[in-house]
């Protein structure tokens, strides 16, 4: 469990920002946390058979993980958050690994559709992040934070429980 007493003073005014305006429950928020998430998961080095598949057997309990300790600090909505991680994993996947096949471009989706947007994250998500990239700007710059400062905390809980082992030479 995660205390807001063990978070630097950025964090600590972000937390209280988000949950006092009740942005926590926006879906810019959602969106800003999935992309987080998702930034901090390794691409496989080769294409895989099935991507979703890979990714529920290699990152989905992390994934819940992370999205559960923020959830802890500002409560939010993590079942739309996890689906929009796996878009944004799938995203970045197809950037790593275009597929062969020739692309269809619709002409109001010619960029999102180039970059195969519109098969990894929906029309609607796309959408919200055109309407609010200011706001997804400031959320993503704040988890980022967060993040780094509850993987700062988990290394000195885990450095603290290791029990360092010394040797004592007598003469």
């Amino acid at each position: 469990m995660y205390g807001i007493s063990t978070l630097s003073k950025p964090s600590m005014d972000f937390v209280g920002r988000v949950s006092s305006s009740t942005v926590n429950r926006s879906k810019c928020f959602a969106i800003a946390a999935a992309y987080v998430v998702s930034q901090s998961l390794p691409l496989p080095v080769e294409k895989v058979e099935e991507l979703t598949h890979y990714y529920r057997l290699q990152y989905e309990s992390a994934v819940l993980s992370q999205l559960d300790k923020i959830n802890e600090l500002t409560p939010f909505d993590t079942k739309a958050t996890k689906e929009l991680v796996l878009g944004f994993y799938r995203l970045r996947y197809r950037m790593a690994h275009p597929p062969i096949i020739p692309l269809a471009l619709r002409a109001e989706h010619a960029l999102e559709d180039f970059f195969g947007m519109t098969q990894s994250i929906s029309e609607d998500t796309l959408c919200t992040i055109k309407e609010n990239s200011e706001k997804l700007t400031q959320l993503i710059s704040g988890l980022q934070g967060l993040l780094a400062d509850m993987k700062i905390y988990q290394d000195k809980m885990i450095n603290a429980n290791r029990i360092e082992e010394t040797d004592h030479y007598v003469a």
